[in-house]
């Protein structure tokens, strides 16, 4: 054997135990901690429904029928929620027992954790709960108080139930005081007509189908009218599946809401196949069946909110408010922790991520640096990082759509708000229209009417009218939307914004100041406190800043209920700084106060999007930047905001 021969004979012996010994340690490394991404196809998944087959489920139906579920690798079988005696099935107690992998369920996937089982919610169909509660139009009823003295149909463990209570304590009512009947009772708009019962509840639309079909008038009682604001059907699994199979959750849920829109765009083709698959000819005829499920396709699209909110789309803070009240109504413990609750694709594969990289270490301490090598060979491999990079894409444009539709939900609670506003401008003149109307109509009763009188009337109603179409036409720029970009007068939006907030000044007594370019005048430049960006979105984070100063200085004594606003400008930038002098912002509190969904006030009255949709605005559609501080007295915001560049 030469020298040559002789140098080789330790390094093939080495590769050959790499092969032999580590290769299979550091496979098994990689299934344990990726366990997620090492399913075959055709995944054999069963769905368990809350309810019989109809059109509430047809975007899970649409899954299945157009290939969604096949394409993703699944095998799905979709399971009635009654069973053979017509019994309903609980389906978070077939998840939670694994005869079902997904379920679908409402405030049921709360109140099963008493029972030990963990779920995670993993899309929010039904945005609002479709439980209402009816009662025939004649029924003497004005407030919830009224219940007391009437018939109400409550079951023992009853769903629907659930929402009742929560309305009565809210109100501050005692739900005991209203007694129950069994479980299995099926209420019907009979209940109502005979007489047995006062107010009856009811889901999806059951009970007014049922009145429209046989001409009977009901009122309902509404529980988001009451503060009540719940989810509705929700898709929901283990927290032990999900975490252990994060990639199959989110592909399922993936090709469940591509079923979902679907549906929403072909809603006749649906329930044409819904009728060759579900209809029970003994039950109802082919006519009914069609008729019921064209009518609940209407209200499973109200529920649903779609297209304005994005389908499945899941707020934490109102699954923790959905707790809160079943907390305080005894029907649960309070849970230690919120976490995985609902499910978190990115965070999930981040962890197992983390959990994998200290394996790797750990297993990496008793090997020789040739390993080493090997294994960092292999972490940076092509189709591991390609793999990284589609999940970190998929993300970003998730990421992106998730902006649109909380830059559009926020757009619809200033709607709210500025509504709010306007009816307070319109009441006064629409007071003083109302009586001169009436000494119109009691001059020309009395035949005292006279050609000036009516003039008189002609011209004071004009300009009262005309007061109240400027009032709508400040409304209706303020939401204009817009495509293109515009050079804009910061000073001028400014003022517009406060225009429309002045009613809730002056109502709480609160001054507002506004300080135009102290530190630096250049008033005789063209090009002054200009800026080129989306005026309308300005306006909206200035009128979200100014209501947070409001919020924050209302309750000050009176000498404190102050916002100044100053604006300067410089060559390249206007800087807007919005003070006010109420308590501030906990220390703690202010690295998150442009976080999505915080906020530093009760969760009734605040939603966590103002400050977050602001600073959108300002760094996305402005190129600006903002920030916060607190002051030695009070708080404000600064927002830096770049000039059109005309040397480019």
């Amino acid at each position: 054997m030469d020298k040559k021969s002789q140098g080789n004979e330790p390094n093939k012996s080495f590769l050959s135990s790499i092969k032999t010994k580590w290769i299979p340690c550091f496979l098994m490394v990689w299934l344990i901690a990726g366990a997620g991404w090492a399913y075959g196809e055709n995944e054999e998944i069963t769905l368990q429904l809350r309810w019989d087959h109809q059109f509430q489920f047809a975007g899970y139906y649409a899954a299945l029928w157009e290939g969604y579920y096949e394409d993703a690798g699944f095998n799905v079988r979709i399971l009635s929620g009654y069973d053979d005696n017509g019994e309903v099935i609980s389906a978070p107690r077939e998840v939670g027992e694994g005869s079902a992998d997904f379920g679908i369920g409402a405030s049921d996937i709360i109140t099963y954790q008493e029972e030990g089982y963990e779920f995670t919610v993993v899309a929010s169909i039904f945005q609002r709960s479709p439980v209402e509660f009816y009662m025939l139009e004649e029924t003497p009823y004005q407030s919830l108080v009224d219940l007391m003295d009437l018939e109400v149909g409550r079951r023992e463990d009853d769903l629907l139930d659930i929402e009742l209570q929560a309305m009565l304590v809210q109100e501050g009512m005692d739900p005991e005081l209203i007694p129950r009947i069994p479980g299995d009772y099926d209420f019907s708009i009979e209940d109502l007509t005979s007489g047995r019962f006062d107010l009856i509840p009811g889901y999806l639309g059951t009970i007014p189908y049922q009145g429209e079909m046989q001409g009977v008038g009901l009122e309902k009682l509404i529980p988001i009218e009451y503060g009540i604001d719940f989810y509705g059907d929700s898709l929901f699994t283990t927290q032990e599946y999900a975490l252990a199979n994060p990639e199959r959750v989110n592909e399922f849920r993936k090709a469940s809401l591509k079923g979902w829109e679907y549906a929403f765009e072909n809603p006749d083709v649906i329930i044409d196949q819904m009728l060759v698959h579900f209809h029970e000819s003994e039950r109802m005829s082919s006519e009914e069946y069609l008729a019921y499920n064209q009518y609940q396709k209407d209200q499973v699209l109200e529920y649903t909110l779609y297209p304005i909110v994005s389908l499945g789309n899941i707020n934490p803070y109102r699954w923790e408010e959905m707790e809160r009240f079943l907390v305080e109504l005894g029907v649960i413990e309070a849970r230690s922790s919120f976490d995985h609750f609902i499910f978190d694709y990115g965070g999930i594969l981040q962890r197992q991520r983390e959990r994998m990289i200290s394996m790797l270490i750990a297993v990496s301490i008793g090997l020789s640096m040739a390993t080493v090598i090997f294994v960092v060979y292999y972490i940076a491999s092509k189709k591991t990082m390609g793999k990284l990079q589609v999940i970190v894409a998929d993300t970003l444009r998730e990421n992106r759509k998730q902006e649109g539709v909380i830059l559009y939900q926020s757009r619809l609670a200033a709607m709210g708000e500025m509504i709010g506003h306007i009816a307070h401008q319109w009441r006064q003149p629409l007071n003083q229209l109302n009586l001169m109307i009436t000494n119109l109509e009691d001059a020309h009763r009395d035949q005292e009417l006279e050609r000036e009188d009516m003039e008189s009337f002609t011209e004071r109603s004009q300009k009262l009218i005309y007061r109240m179409s400027e009032t709508i036409d400040d409304f209706r720029y303020f939401f204009k939307p817009q495509k293109e970009k515009e050079v804009f007068d910061v000073r001028n939006l400014i003022h517009s914004t406060l225009e429309l907030l002045k009613d809730s000044l002056h109502l709480r007594d609160i001054t507002i100041e506004v300080k135009e370019n102290e530190k630096n005048p250049v008033k005789s430049r063209k090009d002054g406190f200009k800026v080129k960006g989306y005026g309308n979105y300005f306006s909206q984070g200035i009128f979200n800043v100014v209501h947070n100063a409001i919020d924050s200085v209302q309750k000050e004594e009176k000498i404190h209920r102050r916002i100044r606003i100053e604006i300067y400008d410089y060559d390249k930038m206007v800087k807007i700084i919005i003070r006010d002098w109420g308590k501030g912002i906990p220390v703690e509190n202010l690295p998150r106060i442009f976080d999505l969904y915080f906020t530093t006030k009760d969760k009734e009255h605040g939603t966590g999007l103002g400050l977050y949709i602001t600073k959108i605005i300002v760094e996305d559609h402005l190129s600006g930047k903002i920030r916060g501080e607190n002051l030695e007295k009070g708080f404000q915001i600064l927002l830096d905001i770049p000039k059109e560049d005309k040397s480019l």
